[in-house]
């Protein structure tokens, strides 16, 4: 009689170690699962503001104009939808060009991922300047 109530003890224990492994397990695939579909989101986000929201008028490749107006609709589509972004544009010497330094004091550190593409701003004065377009994104 013992020795069954040490082998159903035993099974048991057995039974609740894997079963704990299996939850755990898929817990982090889990995690690993949604940080690659806030990255992909966010790549996503990334593209469609260049190739459509800041896209130049000349519609070429990497070309964008910033178009506060246009940014900040795209930006409420976005969060009715539960994600927030925050763009920022720096020239190559790293010179902030978008936001102006008075309208970036919102920026904090809340935001999960940062996307970084390189693109070329389309100025006033029709020249065409080398940028870093940076795309802070959070899931809500």
């Amino acid at each position: 009689m013992d020795e069954d109530l040490i082998s159903t003890l035993f099974t048991t224990m057995l039974l609740l170690m894997l079963t704990t492994a299996m939850i755990n397990s898929y817990q982090n695939y889990s995690e690993k699962r949604q940080e690659i579909e806030d990255f992909e989101l966010a790549l996503n986000t990334a593209e469609t503001l260049i190739s459509s929201v800041l896209a130049a008028p000349e519609n070429s490749p990497g070309l964008i104009a910033v178009l506060p107006e246009r940014l900040e609709n795209f930006s409420k589509i976005l969060s009715s939808r539960g994600v927030e972004i925050q763009v920022e544009i720096r020239s190559l010497t790293g010179e902030l060009l978008y936001p102006k330094k008075h309208q970036s004091q919102g920026l904090n550190g809340n935001f999960k991922l940062n996307v970084s593409i390189p693109v070329a701003l389309y100025c006033d004065n029709e020249s065409v300047q080398l940028c870093e377009m940076v795309v802070h994104f959070r899931r809500e």
